[in-house]
């Protein structure tokens, strides 16, 4: 079970390179905010659709019970998609992707860490 997890995670992988590849793209055309605006709205009706046909196992009922910090996540997407969006054409698919991934490591070994 943990090989499926790990190749899981490489399939998101791969996913998120090909994604800031097609997002800096995006940028070329309609420019960095209104890129990031289409990929959330696709993201977000996407999303809807797995919550409203109920192909995962959550409950949007409970998300008034979540902490206020963790909405914090959906400006960070923000950043992500655009700061990829933005490097990528500037220093490439893989300069740009090992700097997000040296500073992915190192920030989820300061999480590891201190425990949150």
């Amino acid at each position: 079970m943990q090989i499926f997890t790990l190749l899981l995670a490489a399939m998101a992988g791969l996913a998120m390179a090909v994604q800031g590849s097609l997002n800096a793209a995006l940028n070329k055309v309609t420019g960095l905010f209104p890129a990031t605006l289409v990929v959330h709205l696709i993201g977000t009706i996407i999303a809807a659709i797995v919550v409203l046909f109920k192909l995962e196992g959550g409950s949007l009922a409970k998300i008034f019970s979540a902490p206020w910090y963790t909405y914090i996540g959906g400006a960070l997407n923000v950043l992500i998609i655009a700061g990829v969006a933005l490097v990528i054409p500037r220093l490439g698919v893989a300069s740009a992707t090992t700097a997000i991934i040296v500073a992915q490591v190192l920030t989820a070994l300061c999480i590891d860490q201190l425990g949150c």
